[in-house]
């Protein structure tokens, strides 16, 4: 995603005695989370108001983009990293019902009702493990041609 078109998300809230002035180019640049450290990370800073301001911004601008809630997940999320999530934790699984920026963000930029938002989020998943094995299978099938056509991998 261009960062040229972000503009600053700026108030006047004050944290610790300082005013937090965080640029939408600086949330972009974090984006799409690799790791679970990077999930981490902006789940704790989204406990900071004009942090939570900001990505609320940045999703609008994702939305405007995409206008579809698998368009605005496959930027925030790499599909590999979704390999370790479902909607609600089972089989051992991260539940994505709990991370903020799911269920406050980007839950209300869509403000759909929550039947509609949860299968939304849902068909995502499926779509990104679709996504991971396409890879793969490709992977594999052109490591094959190359083996066939060059004699070796």
């Amino acid at each position: 995603i261009p960062c040229s078109g972000y503009k600053k998300a700026h108030s006047d809230c004050h944290t610790f005695g300082e005013i937090e002035d965080v640029t939408l180019e600086e949330i972009a640049s974090k984006f799409p989370l690799v790791t679970m450290d990077a999930i981490l990370e902006v789940e704790e800073k989204l406990n900071i108001k004009q942090y939570n301001k900001s990505m609320v911004a940045f999703v609008h601008k994702l939305k405007d983009i995409c206008n579809s809630v698998d368009g605005v997940l496959r930027r925030i999320f790499t599909d590999t990293l979704m390999q370790n999530f479902n909607w609600d934790g089972r089989w051992g699984k991260t539940p994505l019902n709990t991370l903020k920026i799911i269920n406050q963000i980007v839950f209300e930029t869509f403000q759909t009702d929550t039947k509609t938002f949860e299968l939304n989020v849902k068909k995502y998943v499926e779509l990104s493990r679709n996504r991971v094995k396409q890879k793969a299978r490709l992977h594999t099938k052109n490591r094959k041609r190359q083996e066939f056509y060059l004699g070796y991998p």
